[in-house]
Protein backbone atom coordinates (compact mmCIF):
# COMPACT_ATOMS: atom_id res chain seq x y z
CA UNK A 1 0.00 0.00 0.00
CA UNK A 2 2.80 2.65 0.96
CA UNK A 3 4.33 1.30 -2.59
CA UNK A 4 0.90 2.74 -4.05
CA UNK A 5 1.24 5.65 -2.40
CA UNK A 6 4.70 6.89 -3.28
CA UNK A 7 4.13 5.81 -6.76
CA UNK A 8 0.83 7.93 -6.74
CA UNK A 9 2.69 10.89 -4.98
CA UNK A 10 5.85 10.45 -7.32
CA UNK A 11 3.88 10.62 -10.57
CA UNK A 12 1.80 13.67 -9.39
CA UNK A 13 4.83 15.54 -8.39
CA UNK A 14 6.57 14.34 -11.93
CA UNK A 15 3.13 16.12 -13.43
CA UNK A 16 3.54 19.40 -11.22
CA UNK A 17 7.08 19.74 -12.59
CA UNK A 18 6.18 18.69 -16.01
CA UNK A 19 3.36 21.53 -15.96
CA UNK A 20 5.60 23.90 -14.85
CA UNK A 21 8.30 23.47 -17.38
CA UNK A 22 6.01 23.71 -19.54
CA UNK A 23 4.46 27.02 -18.24
CA UNK A 24 7.99 28.53 -17.22
CA UNK A 25 9.25 27.73 -21.25
CA UNK A 26 5.64 29.04 -22.91
CA UNK A 27 6.27 32.40 -20.87
CA UNK A 28 10.16 32.52 -22.48
CA UNK A 29 8.83 32.18 -25.67
CA UNK A 30 6.04 34.41 -25.34
CA UNK A 31 8.71 37.36 -24.22
CA UNK A 32 11.02 35.93 -27.28
CA UNK A 33 7.74 36.37 -29.22
CA UNK A 34 7.36 40.15 -27.86
CA UNK A 35 10.96 41.50 -28.58
CA UNK A 36 10.81 40.10 -32.21
CA UNK A 37 7.69 41.93 -32.88
CA UNK A 38 8.50 45.52 -31.22
CA UNK A 39 12.22 45.17 -32.73
CA UNK A 40 10.22 44.41 -36.17
CA UNK A 41 7.89 47.70 -35.36
CA UNK A 42 10.43 49.90 -34.72
CA UNK A 43 12.79 49.40 -37.44
CA UNK A 44 9.05 49.72 -40.14
CA UNK A 45 8.58 53.03 -38.32
CA UNK A 46 12.34 54.27 -38.76
CA UNK A 47 11.91 53.08 -42.72
CA UNK A 48 8.34 54.22 -42.78
CA UNK A 49 9.93 57.85 -41.20
CA UNK A 50 12.91 57.72 -43.91
CA UNK A 51 10.38 56.91 -46.98
CA UNK A 52 7.81 60.20 -45.81
CA UNK A 53 11.09 62.40 -45.52
CA UNK A 54 12.02 61.53 -49.06
CA UNK A 55 8.99 61.63 -50.61
CA UNK A 56 7.65 64.75 -48.86
CA UNK A 57 10.20 66.51 -50.53
CA UNK A 58 10.01 65.10 -53.86
CA UNK A 59 6.13 65.81 -53.72
CA UNK A 60 7.06 69.43 -53.21
CA UNK A 61 9.99 69.48 -55.98
CA UNK A 62 7.01 68.00 -58.69
CA UNK A 63 4.83 70.10 -57.34
CA UNK A 64 6.53 73.65 -57.52
CA UNK A 65 7.60 72.56 -61.08
CA UNK A 66 10.60 74.35 -62.70
CA UNK A 67 12.37 76.67 -60.04
CA UNK A 68 14.57 74.33 -58.05
CA UNK A 69 17.87 74.90 -57.42
CA UNK A 70 20.50 73.51 -54.60
CA UNK A 71 22.27 76.67 -52.91
CA UNK A 72 24.22 77.49 -49.54
CA UNK A 73 22.34 80.72 -47.06
CA UNK A 74 23.87 81.89 -43.99
CA UNK A 75 26.18 78.34 -44.06
CA UNK A 76 23.10 75.94 -44.76
CA UNK A 77 22.90 73.89 -47.42
CA UNK A 78 19.24 73.78 -48.49
CA UNK A 79 17.01 73.23 -51.42
CA UNK A 80 15.36 76.20 -52.58
CA UNK A 81 11.89 75.65 -54.55
CA UNK A 82 11.15 79.03 -56.25
CA UNK A 83 7.37 80.15 -56.51
CA UNK A 84 6.35 83.59 -58.52
CA UNK A 85 2.77 85.33 -58.42
CA UNK A 86 2.25 88.60 -60.25
CA UNK A 87 2.81 90.32 -56.89
CA UNK A 88 6.00 88.65 -55.44
CA UNK A 89 8.28 86.31 -55.81
CA UNK A 90 8.27 83.55 -52.56
CA UNK A 91 10.52 80.39 -51.91
CA UNK A 92 10.91 77.53 -50.06
CA UNK A 93 13.87 76.09 -48.29
CA UNK A 94 14.36 72.60 -47.74
CA UNK A 95 16.99 72.02 -44.93
CA UNK A 96 18.45 69.44 -43.02
CA UNK A 97 19.39 71.44 -39.25
CA UNK A 98 19.81 70.35 -35.78
CA UNK A 99 18.75 66.92 -36.21
CA UNK A 100 15.40 68.00 -38.07
CA UNK A 101 14.17 68.18 -41.38
CA UNK A 102 12.92 71.76 -41.90
CA UNK A 103 11.18 74.21 -44.06
CA UNK A 104 10.96 78.18 -44.51
CA UNK A 105 8.62 79.99 -46.59
CA UNK A 106 8.72 83.29 -47.26
CA UNK A 107 8.96 86.04 -49.81
CA UNK A 108 12.35 85.94 -51.72
CA UNK A 109 13.48 89.10 -50.01
CA UNK A 110 13.32 88.16 -46.36
CA UNK A 111 15.96 87.07 -44.36
CA UNK A 112 16.82 83.80 -43.74
CA UNK A 113 17.83 82.23 -40.60
CA UNK A 114 17.95 78.00 -40.31
CA UNK A 115 16.11 78.90 -36.86
CA UNK A 116 13.41 80.35 -38.49
CA UNK A 117 12.13 77.22 -39.96
CA UNK A 118 9.74 74.85 -39.08
CA UNK A 119 10.89 71.32 -37.93
CA UNK A 120 9.18 68.39 -39.79
CA UNK A 121 10.18 65.73 -38.72
CA UNK A 122 13.62 64.22 -37.22
CA UNK A 123 16.19 63.47 -39.42
CA UNK A 124 19.71 61.58 -38.73
CA UNK A 125 20.70 63.52 -42.46
CA UNK A 126 19.07 64.49 -45.30
CA UNK A 127 21.71 65.80 -47.97
CA UNK A 128 20.54 66.66 -52.02
CA UNK A 129 22.95 66.66 -55.00
CA UNK A 130 21.71 68.15 -58.41
CA UNK A 131 23.73 66.63 -61.56
CA UNK A 132 22.11 67.30 -64.92
CA UNK A 133 18.95 68.25 -64.44
CA UNK A 134 18.14 65.14 -61.92
CA UNK A 135 18.18 65.90 -58.50
CA UNK A 136 19.36 63.16 -55.68
CA UNK A 137 17.48 63.00 -52.44
CA UNK A 138 19.40 61.04 -49.37
CA UNK A 139 18.32 60.55 -46.47
CA UNK A 140 20.16 58.78 -43.63
CA UNK A 141 19.03 56.96 -40.63
CA UNK A 142 21.28 55.88 -37.70
CA UNK A 143 21.27 52.15 -38.48
CA UNK A 144 20.53 50.17 -41.87
CA UNK A 145 21.05 51.40 -45.17
CA UNK A 146 19.64 54.92 -46.59
CA UNK A 147 16.80 56.09 -48.69
CA UNK A 148 17.77 57.85 -52.42
CA UNK A 149 15.28 58.79 -54.68
CA UNK A 150 16.60 61.03 -57.77
CA UNK A 151 14.03 62.78 -59.68
CA UNK A 152 14.32 64.70 -62.38
CA UNK A 153 13.58 68.50 -62.54
CA UNK A 154 11.77 69.79 -65.37
CA UNK A 155 13.53 73.18 -66.94
CA UNK A 156 12.18 76.74 -68.06
CA UNK A 157 11.65 75.17 -71.64
CA UNK A 158 9.78 71.89 -70.82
Amino acid sequence: MKDHERSRSADTVFALVLLTLFAVLSFFLVLIGGNAYRSTVARMDRNNQLRTTVSYIANKVRANGKEAELKTVNGVSVLALKERTQDAAYVTYIYDYNGFLCEFYGAETDLFSPDDGEALTQSAGVSFAEYDGVLTIRAEQSEGAPVELSIRVRQNDE
